[in-house]
């Protein structure tokens, strides 16, 4: 009976997550943010608000956060690469100008898969990278072994997602800040001087906010070759256990 109702749990439970999963909790994030600037604005232009929260308001205005929030992505990935591109490298030895091609091909390189049998046609064929990528993921999709591993890559992916529309919408609040500090019209809540303080500080944020981006985006990348290249070892060690034995050496004469 306690199985069955572990059972029953554990399925509503992946239903839940597969919820959440179509309607990813990150675009929230962003688009929340972004809407608390718009919201700023608002307010100090003295715009009324009528009209009862019901549920479908509700449901509207969760509706317009999480579009937000996809159009904070968006716009974000799209910004990322040239703002990343001009900082200067890291004391890591980050270099945001190498291409994606060399990354990949280097990381393959380094990992010793240029012959392997599901790298080394596309390598030698000097095929797309980007489909050579696209394989590897769908090598860590299909295999239950590397179950973990695809999960860790999409933890990058949601993350480098969240950064950059949270990046995005801090733009959006500097912008906020300055606008309203800048028009005389408009009834700002903080000083001047603090707002411009603010929105430099939602700059830098900004800035932060997409070079770990680039970080998370990097180590997708990074993660996916070295699973791909544990597979590869896994393959090995299953084709040297599947091998028959040599034969036994014939005893020497005895003298």
């Amino acid at each position: 009976m306690l199985q069955g109702v572990a059972d029953a749990l554990g399925a509503l439970l992946k239903r839940i997550a597969d919820f959440f999963d179509l309607f990813d909790l990150s675009f929230f994030v962003a688009g929340g943010a972004a809407l608390g600037a718009l919201l700023y604005v608002a307010v100090a232009a003295d715009v009324e608000f009528q009209g009862e929260v019901t549920a479908l308001t509700a449901l509207g205005g969760a509706l317009a956060v999480y579009c937000l929030g996809l159009g904070c992505f968006a716009a974000g990935r799209v910004l990322r690469r040239p703002i990343v591109r001009r900082l200067p490298n890291g004391h890591g030895g980050e270099d945001y100008t190498e291409r994606f091609e060399a990354r990949l091909y280097e990381a393959v390189r380094d990992h010793g898969l240029l012959e392997d049998e599901i790298v080394g046609p596309y390598v030698a064929q000097g095929r797309a990278p980007k489909r050579l990528y696209t394989r590897l993921w769908a090598e860590l999709r299909g295999r239950a072994e590397l179950a973990e591993s695809y999960e860790l890559l999409r933890r990058f992916w949601v993350l480098a997602a969240t950064c950059d529309g949270v990046a995005f919408a801090s733009m959006i609040w500097a912008g906020a800040l300055t606008t309203v500090a800048f028009t005389p019209e408009l009834d700002g809540i903080l000083p001047p001087a603090i707002s411009y303080g603010l929105s430099g500080g939602f700059v830098l944020f900004a800035v932060a906010c997409w070079h770990e981006a680039s970080r998370f985006g990097k180590s997708q990348l990074e993660e996916s070759v070295a699973t791909v290249a544990f597979l590869a070892q896994l393959r090995a060690e299953a084709k040297e256990a599947s091998a028959p034995p040599d034969a036994l050496a014939e005893p020497a004469e005895v003298v």
